[in-house]
C-alpha cells in the first residue's frame, strides 16, 4: 500500500528514469480513468497527483521504457516454476540469484534484469514461468494485506543484465516452412536427381543405389568435391547409412571410371 507517508519508493523509481502507473488498491487493476501501463509516467507531479487522489493505490512499473525484463516465477499450484527452474539449471541455464528480486504476496518471485525490448508478455514459456517486458506490479504494493517485498532488502542497484540463455528465449521462434504445393511439371534432369538423392533407397540396395547416384552426379559435370559432399549427404539421409569407407570406395571407383573415359 502506498500513502503519503511511504511515497518515497515510488519516487525513487522515477529518479532512476523508470516509468510508473497507478493500480487500484488491493489489486492489479488500473486505477479508474487510467489506461494501465500506457498511462505510465516519469513525472513527479503526475505521480503525486495519483497518490493524493488514491493514497492506498498499488504501483505498476512499465518495463519496456525502463529497459527491464521480469521473469515471473509462480511457486505454487500445478504449474510450479520451481521445478522448471531446476530443469533449466540441469541444462546449464541458471537463474541469477544476485539480481534484484521481489517476493510476491502469493509466494512467487519476480526476477528483474536489464534488457531492451518492445513490450511483450510470454506466458507459461515453461510451466509456472512467465517472461514480461511490458509491465509488472512492484513493491510496496499489496494484495490482501501481503506486500510485494524486495529479497534481502535489495534495491534496483542490484539489477543485472539478462543472461544470454534468457535473451535467446525471448527471440521469436522460426516457424517450419510448410510445403503444401506442387511446382509445375517442368522438372529437369537436375531436379529429378535431387529428388532421387533425398528419397534414398532400401537398406539392401544401398551400394548399388549410391553407385548409380555417383555416376549420375559425375554425368552433370559438377566438381568432384561437390559430388562427394552430395553423395555423403545422400548416404546420411538413408535409414541405415553405409560407413565412410564404403562411400569412399564407391566414389573413387566412379571417379576412376570417369577419368578413364576422358582419357
Amino acid at each position: 500500500m502506498i500513502d503519503l507517508q511511504c511515497e518515497v519508493p515510488a519516487f525513487h523509481l522515477l529518479d532512476r528514469g523508470f516509468q510508473v502507473f497507478p493500480l487500484s488498491p488491493n489489486s492489479k487493476v488500473p486505477l479508474k480513468d487510467t489506461h494501465g501501463y500506457l498511462s505510465a509516467t516519469s513525472e513527479h507531479e503526475q505521480l503525486f497527483d495519483w497518490i493524493v487522489g488514491e493514497p492506498k493505490m498499488n504501483l505498476g512499473l512499465r518495463l519496456d521504457t525502463s529497459n527491464l525484463l521480469v521473469v515471473d516465477v509462480d511457486l505454487h499450484g500445478d504449474n510450479n516454476g520451481r521445478e522448471s527452474l531446476i530443469k533449466l539449471s540441469k541444462q546449464g541455464m541458471n537463474m541469477p540469484s544476485d539480481t534484484y528480486i521481489e517476493a510476491s504476496p502469493n509466494g512467487g518471485l519476480h526476477y528483474f534484469f536489464k534488457y531492451q525490448s518492445k513490450a511483450t508478455r510470454k506466458v507459461n514459456v515453461l510451466p509456472g514461468i512467465d517472461i514480461l517486458t511490458d509491465f509488472v506490479i512492484v513493491s510496496p504494493s499489496e494484495i490482501n494485506g501481503n506486500q510485494y517485498k524486495p529479497i534481502d532488502q535489495r534495491t534496483f542497484d542490484y539489477v543485472k543484465p539478462a543472461p544470454k540463455w534468457l535473451i535467446e528465449m525471448m527471440k521469436p521462434k522460426e516457424k517450419p516452412i510448410q510445403v503444401d504445393f506442387q511446382l509445375p511439371k517442368r522438372k529437369k534432369y537436375i531436379g529429378k536427381l535431387i529428388d532421387e538423392l533425398m528419397t534414398g533407397t532400401e537398406t539392401g540396395n544401398r551400394n548399388d543405389w549410391l553407385t548409380q547416384m555417383a555416376g549420375k552426379l559425375f554425368w552433370t559435370g559438377a566438381d568432384p568435391k561437390a559430388i562427394y559432399n552430395l553423395l555423403t549427404i545422400a548416404n546420411n539421409n538413408l535409414a541405415e547409412p553405409l560407413n565412410d569407407k564404403e562411400v569412399n570406395v564407391i566414389f573413387r571407383s566412379i571417379m576412376r571410371q570417369e577419368r578413364q573415359a576422358v582419357d
